[in-house]
């Protein structure tokens, strides 16, 4: 689901979990006061509850939240999940010749671009010709970071079916680079199978670039089980390292027990056969502007931003990411930018199994 804070009136932080007594530890969004903000993430509900999700707000004042799901996970579904073993750029509108995507406050061709993520023979997307997803794949989890934008707005990012998607992807403010990432359904257009709707400030345009983490089709091996109550496998301001100086990197072990040495919890109830992991990435204060990286640590060079910061200013992103499978530090955060402190906090993680729930998929449903 896509979470989005509204109508700040005040700085601070959500959590959200299963509304099953406890309280959560774990961030899944920040915000800051009068400014629009997303989250997309899987989340974990509660079981016997009416209602089965709890949001919980840390801030001096109150926030409008707006919640929009993208699809939801059953024992029956059988949409199992493929990770790719890194990051692969699908979009780049920076290095193709439509350029910058204008803003419309109408459905319309001007404030669209429709593009394709599956399949081979990817043209004029100014990235990878192919990602490696099957014309058969059902959903993408993709990176989406939203690059120079020249006026304040939101961009709505559907399946390529034909309707207008009145639910929210991500938020961004003019001059401000911003990162969210998610699971989106396809559509059966493999010519181009998402589209992307831009709205915003008239005269406004971004460039767009989008980086596929992973894929679900029917019959996939890998599925999805959540963890009752999301966990905190890292925090440099509590672990030996400290914080994660620009153009560094450090290495964090998420699957497997023992997670010493890293501010967080000793184990999360990740197995070391997990392949890969849902997770919220906050950067705390950092001092100086810029984005980082997470991939798998096995040695790759990965060239797709997970999340994108301001110096100062703290910011969650929650998405699935690939664990290396030769380490026990399985997980990887290269920061781009001011020093500054991480927090990794798990939702849930990915197995080889047939008997763990399933990612069942629909078309965004507005709330």
């Amino acid at each position: 689901m896509s979470v989005t804070v509204t109508g700040a009136l005040a700085t601070g932080f959500l959590r959200v979990a299963p509304n099953n007594g406890q309280v959560p530890s774990s961030t899944f969004i920040n915000f800051q006061a009068g400014v629009g903000i997303t989250n997309t993430g899987t989340v974990t509900l509660a079981s016997g509850q009416p209602e089965d999700l709890a949001v919980f707000n840390y801030s001096p004042a109150g926030a409008h939240v707006i919640i929009d799901v993208q699809g939801y996970w059953s024992p029956s579904g059988d949409n199992g999940y493929t990770p790719l073993a890194s990051p692969c750029r699908v979009l780049d509108t920076r290095n193709v010749i439509f350029g910058a995507i204008p803003t419309s406050n109408l459905f319309g061709p001007f404030g669209v671009r429709y593009l394709r993520a599956s399949g081979t023979g990817i043209t004029n997307q100014g990235a990878a010709a192919t990602c490696g997803v099957p014309a058969e794949a059902t959903a993408v989890e993709v990176a989406v970071t939203v690059v120079t934008p020249t006026k304040s707005g939101y961009l709505r990012l559907a399946p390529n079916n034909g309707a207008e998607p009145t639910t929210t992807f991500i938020n961004y403010q003019a001059g401000v680079g911003i990162t969210n990432t998610g699971t989106v359904p396809l559509s059966l257009r493999k010519s181009s199978d998402l589209a992307a709707f831009n709205y915003g400030e008239p005269s406004g345009t971004i460039h767009l670039v989008v980086d596929v983490q992973g894929f679900h089709r029917p019959g996939e091996p890998t599925s999805y089980t959540p963890l009752s109550v999301p966990c905190r496998a890292a925090d440099t301001r509590a672990g030996s390292a400290g914080p994660i100086a620009g153009g560094s990197s450090q290495v964090f072990q998420i699957g497997g027990a023992g997670l010493t040495g890293q501010g967080g919890a000793s184990d999360c109830g990740i197995p070391e056969s997990a392949s890969a992991a849902e997770v919220s990435v906050t950067a705390v204060t950092p001092l100086g502007s810029g984005f980082a990286r997470v991939a798998p640590n096995d040695g790759s060079n990965p060239t797709s931003a997970f999340i994108n910061y301001r110096s100062g200013v703290g910011i969650t992103n929650t998405g699935t990411v690939t664990l290396a499978a030769s380490d026990v530090r399985d997980l990887m955060i290269r920061n781009f930018g001011g020093s500054g402190h991480f927090i990794v906090d798990v939702q849930g993680y990915f197995s080889v199994t047939s008997s763990q729930p399933s990612l069942e998929l629909g078309e965004p449903t507005p709330i």
